[in-house]
């Protein structure tokens, strides 16, 4: 289906260019010369169509350079690569995180860097361990039983995810970002929610379950980014103090049976798993 209409909005290059050509035209009539008007709404139509097939080409021919390179290629079609990349790199991340929001907390004597240091100290046990244990090759019942180790480990995250949330919502803490900074922390964590509950469904019942298991850090981690991300939009958007506290008490809710509600379930899944297993050897 999705193929199908895909195909609606593939447009060679000089069709491109005419369609742009006439959203600007139609655009300068419905904004400028006939506001509030039907010209004005089909101008909004015909240049949002136009703007989806430019950005379709865009990802296409961009796509297709990528794939002519043969390391970016490797990149892109080497999946054990591709996570073992991602492992590494948020490991680091975390390590960065970790130290520079400790040592802040000690020279400032400030609860709230503590707490943050902490966060990503969590994450980054978590990732180690799952670098430590991870083994491309490794038996199904390896990777369960490591899984199982693991995520007992997701707690941990929890506790201080909660912890950040409780310093918020208690003592009115939150994240700013300057200028326009804060739209490009927002574009990335929408896309890293949503990309993040893909590979959340799409690798759950994988073989290797350590895979399954860096995903569920994953999607838990872009939850909490997502709260981060509201408190930042409040501070840099304003509102009452009664809507901040309002919006921090309700997402910060939200948020903390979220991660737990994904913690009870990878580890029922996890159970189920290696009891399936037994009952297949016996």
């Amino acid at each position: 289906m999705f193929k199908k209409l895909k195909q609606y909005f593939l447009l060679s290059n000089i069709m491109i260019i005419i369609f742009i050509f006439l959203s600007v035209i139609l655009l300068i009539l419905g904004l400028g010369i006939f506001p509030n008007s039907l010209i004005s709404y089909v101008s909004y139509l015909f240049s949002s169509y136009t703007l989806i097939c430019v950005s379709l080409k865009i990802y296409n021919v961009t796509k297709k350079v990528l794939y002519e390179n043969k390391y970016t290629n490797r990149y892109f079609t080497d999946k054990e690569l591709r996570f073992r990349l991602s492992l590494y790199s948020s490991f680091l991340i975390n390590c960065f995180f970790s130290l520079s929001n400790f040592m802040m907390g000690l020279f400032s004597k400030s609860m709230w860097f503590i707490v943050l240091s902490f966060y990503y100290i969590s994450l980054t046990i978590i990732r180690f361990t799952i670098i430590k244990n991870y083994r491309e090759k490794s038996s199904y019942i390896e990777s369960l039983n490591d899984s199982k180790n693991i995520r007992y480990l997701l707690f941990l995250l929890n506790i201080t995810a909660t912890g950040i949330i409780i310093q918020i919502i208690v003592h009115n803490k939150g994240f700013s970002y300057n200028g326009n900074l804060i739209y490009i922390v927002a574009l990335y964590s929408f896309y890293s929610i949503i990309a993040n509950i893909y590979n959340y469904i799409k690798y759950r019942k994988n073989k290797n379950t350590l895979v399954s298991t860096a995903k569920t850090l994953a999607l838990s981690v872009s939850i909490v980014s997502i709260f981060t991300l509201q408190t930042a939009m409040l501070s840099s958007f304003g509102g009452s103090a009664l809507l901040k506290a309002t919006l921090n008490r309700g997402v910060g809710g939200t948020v903390i049976i979220l991660i737990l509600f994904i913690y009870i379930i990878s580890i029922i899944n996890i159970k189920r798993r290696i009891k399936n297993d037994i009952r297949v050897k016996e």
